[in-house]
């Protein structure tokens, strides 16, 4: 498949009919409305912020509830709950929840008062129990805090700084006030850094002790009740325990309106599918009796979407498309590839000028990402998995394409592991000899081509090999691009030259290179083919000399760019370099996996070694399919980035964004 072709389209309608026109496009879901532009007299565009922020404010009060129930009652949902298609429904059904929804309603305002409510109770409780921590330190005074004296004396109750003993009180007074002889102080209680002392002295001498109470700089305890501290504690407890039971019952009441969530998540889409609508028709001209909207439409669907708003009263009509006009781009792909579209999504869509490069690209990840993995077991793992997701749940958009992805990449990984002989690592193997006396020197599970971790040479050898046909196959779509564009003269400078370029160096020196790896006379060519290479290198050197500086005039200049260009060979050499990550993953997965086998295998045969094996199988290997997993999917995804999409694609397009019903619970019924 490749890009869609875009259509500019016009709908022109009465304004009678604009609910009917609005609420089909957007169930149908094809068209990008553009906002109206360069207004005439007698067209205005409505503003419809006052219906907009009732939606969202409706819609803030649904999910708050949504995360209070969450919060107080968590839904039980699996861990693929997330891959769940949407639900399908039709009309009636949608006319019959919309209505439940509106009975429901006002209970999301009583979900989130409770929720204020019980807010307002813990800081309540907050308060409370900082009362009663003040309080812990003063339990030992038997009186009133607000106490005084009594006729013949006065009674002094605080908090001094610092940590002092009676004794060292006492002496304090002798030491500032000799005169002060009548008096009693006691030391109630510490805290940290202070201390709370309880004084009484004679009428005569209170001054003297309030003078001297101040130099140590007395200050008012914190709770200054008419009972006793005790007293006083045991009451805030007491209304401790009633927000407690407030606070609980509240709960309770949340939980046992759990029941709504499902109605109040059906609610929110609905709500963002009606916000959605007054946004687009705030986008949208309109006149007296009229409106008119102007949008994109993949050419495809055209004809479904004017039969439709035909038989609503509208018109429509394709508009020219001006050359300076920054149309929106959409890819369509088959069942097989279209599990590349997200890696495409990740880098940039693509512009005009350029192809979609997602088939090609989806195949190569699918094998390198296999290769990188290149055991079987972990391969069938992650067919498995992806598959019941696939079957089971019917994801839909990026997580349907996800889950593609990685399952064909699990595929590739299958059919390398069999090659290669690895089956979580050298397991059969392992068990073979362990637990049923097989000799070393017979092996179970045989690699069908080579073992990377024997042959590691080899192993370079073809991860450098595919290397050069993924980067050909990258000049391929790149020339196919400028033959599109019908620009002949980079097609011949920087695709055809270049493929003669690094093509004939490649061939002239496969031998050399082969010797190099200790693997020489593996390929034999003969020397007229060489010959006929480094001819064909050179005529690209010099094509790419001439020509590649255009359309730069002077003839220096020109000469001066080209070299420039002809230095480039160099990115060649280090992008094909970089497949020997390939070997890096395939060999880093292989070893540690043979490592956690290994080490599974230290207590010999017998129920304790079959224990061992299992436990550390189970955890080894688990860790070791999870780092590979992103180690595979990081350097796959670098490999198309930079050495396939550097050789052709240059992306920046606009994402096709239709107006559409963007709902998590439910999509309407297609219909004819």
């Amino acid at each position: 498949m490749a890009k869609l072709n875009m259509l500019k389209i016009r709908v022109c309608a009465l304004r009678n009919d604009r609910k009917r026109v609005i609420e089909r496009m957007q169930r149908l879901g094809v068209v990008e409305i553009e906002p109206a532009k360069k207004l005439s007299e007698g067209v205005w565009q409505e503003d419809m912020s006052g219906e907009r922020d009732g939606f969202q404010s409706t819609l803030s009060a649904l999910q708050s509830a949504v995360s209070v129930l969450d919060y107080y009652a968590p839904a039980k949902d699996s861990m693929f709950s997330s891959y769940m298609g949407r639900k399908e429904i039709n009309g009636r059904e949608f006319e019959e929840m919309q209505q439940k929804g509106e009975r429901t309603l006002s209970s999301c305002y009583e979900i989130t008062r409770k929720k204020k409510q019980i807010e307002q109770l813990a800081a309540d409780k907050l308060r409370l129990q900082l009362r009663v921590d003040s309080l812990a330190p003063w339990l030992g005074l038997d009186v009133k805090m607000r106490i005084k004296g009594t006729k013949s004396t006065k009674a002094f109750v605080g908090v001094l700084p610092n940590i002092y003993t009676e004794e060292q009180l006492i002496l304090k007074a002798a030491e500032k006030h000799p005169d002060l002889t009548e008096f009693e102080i006691e030391v109630i209680g510490e805290t940290s850094d202070s201390t709370c002392i309880f004084a009484v002295a004679a009428n005569t001498q209170a001054d003297s002790m309030d003078s001297f109470l101040r130099s140590l700089g007395i200050t008012r305890p914190f709770e200054m009740s008419k009972k006793t501290p005790r007293e006083c504690s045991k009451e805030l407890r007491v209304r401790i325990e009633k927000c407690d039971r407030e606070i609980a019952d509240l709960e309770d009441e949340i939980r046992e309106m759990a029941e709504l969530r499902g109605i109040f998540k059906w609610q929110i889409d609905y709500y963002t599918m009606r916000l959605e609508k007054y946004e687009a028709i705030e986008k949208i001209a309109h006149t007296k009796n009229t409106f008119i909207i102007d949008g994109w439409i993949p050419e495809g669907e055209f004809p479904r979407l004017q039969t439709q708003l035909e038989e609503r009263g509208a018109f429509v009509e394709t508009l020219t498309i001006g050359k300076k006009e920054n149309v929106p781009v959409a890819v369509k792909n088959g069942p097989i590839t279209e599990g590349g579209e997200p890696i495409l999504e990740m880098y940039a869509m693509p512009t005009k000028r350029d192809i979609d490069p997602t088939p090609v690209m989806a195949i190569f990840y699918y094998l390198l990402f296999g290769l990188m993995l290149s055991d079987a077991a972990y391969g069938l793992m992650l067919v498995l998995a992806c598959g019941f997701v696939l079957l089971k749940f019917k994801p839909e958009g990026s997580n349907k394409k996800n889950m593609k992805l990685f399952m064909f990449s699990g595929a590739t990984a299958v059919v390398w592991g069999v090659l290669f002989g690895s089956f979580f690592g050298d397991l059969p193997n392992v068990i073979a000899h362990t637990f049923f006396g097989v000799p070393q020197d017979v092996l179970i599970l045989k690699p069908l081509w080579f073992d990377p971790i024997i042959e590691p040479t080899q192993m370079l050898i073809f991860s450098l090999a595919l290397g050069v046909i993924h980067i050909f196959a990258g000049m391929i779509l790149g020339l196919i691009t400028n033959l599109k564009n019908k620009n002949y003269t980079a097609m011949f400078a920087d695709n055809i030259a270049w493929m003669m370029v690094v093509g004939g160096l490649i061939v002239y020196g496969v031998d050399f290179i082969l010797d190099m790896f200790g693997m020489g006379g593996l390929v034999v060519i003969p020397p007229d083919i060489k010959n006929v290479a480094i001819i064909a290198a050179g005529v690209g050197a010099v094509t790419v000399l001439l020509f590649s500086g255009l359309p730069t005039k002077s003839f220096g200049k020109r000469i001066l760019k080209g070299a420039y260009s002809l230095y480039g060979i160099t990115s060649y050499l280090s992008d094909i370099l970089s497949y020997s990550r390939v070997l890096a993953l395939g060999l880093a997965t292989g070893v540690i996996s043979q490592v956690f086998n290994m080490i599974g295998t230290m207590f010999g045969g017998g129920a304790a070694g079959a224990i061992m094996l299992l436990i550390v199988g189970l955890l080894g290997h688990a860790l070791n399919i999870g780092i590979s997993l992103i180690g595979c999917y990081v350097h796959t995804c670098r490999l198309q980035y930079v050495e396939f999409f550097g050789r052709f694609y240059e992306g920046g397009g606009r994402p096709f964004s239709p107006f559409s019903v963007k709902s998590k619970s439910f999509k309407f019924k297609e219909e004819k």
